[in-house]
C-alpha cells in the first residue's frame, strides 16, 4: 500500500488553542479508527505537538495553537481520516490541505468541505500532482 503525508491548516486558526482539548475529546468519540493517544508529555514537552492519534498504519498529529494538523499513513485511510475531520469541524471553518508544511491560505490549497470520497481523492491528486489517490480509491 502507498503511503502519504499531508497537512491541514488555516493561518487564521482551525480553532483556538483553548478548544484543542474539546476537539480531541469530540474526535475520539466520533472517529471510526482505534487510535492510541499520545499526549505532549509522552512525546516531548518542548515540542509544538499537542497530541498524536496513532494506529499501526495511520498517524494524526495536532499542533499547539490550533493552526496545523498532520496526517500520515496509507492513502485510503488518510482520505477517510480527512473526511472524518471535515465532518467533525464546523462547516464555516475554511480548511487548506498541502503536501508541504505551510500556514498560508492559498486558494489552490482550499479543501472542498463536505466532499465525497471521490472528490477528496481528486482534490488530493491535484495537490500532489499525481493520480495515486483516485487509483487507491478505485483499487479498494
Amino acid at each position: 500500500m502507498t503511503e502519504t503525508t499531508f497537512y491541514i491548516f488555516n493561518e487564521d486558526g482551525i480553532f483556538k488553542a483553548q478548544q484543542l482539548e474539546f476537539f480531541c475529546v469530540e474526535f475520539s468519540k466520533r472517529t471510526a479508527f482505534r487510535f492510541r493517544v499520545l499526549e505532549k508529555k509522552d512525546i516531548d514537552l518542548q515540542s509544538t505537538i499537542y497530541k498524536k492519534f496513532v494506529t499501526e498504519t495511520l498517524e494524526y498529529t495536532l499542533y499547539d495553537h490550533g493552526y496545523v494538523m498532520k496526517v500520515e499513513g496509507y492513502i485510503k485511510q488518510a482520505m477517510k481520516l480527512l473526511k472524518e475531520i471535515d465532518s467533525i469541524l464546523s462547516s464555516d471553518i475554511l480548511l487548506f490541505v498541502s503536501p508541504s508544511q505551510r500556514v498560508e491560505n492559498l486558494i489552490e490549497n482550499k479543501f472542498p468541505r463536505g466532499s465525497a470520497e471521490k472528490e477528496i481523492a481528486e482534490f488530493l491528486d491535484g495537490q500532489f500532482r499525481n493520480r495515486e489517490y483516485t487509483l487507491a480509491l478505485a483499487n479498494s
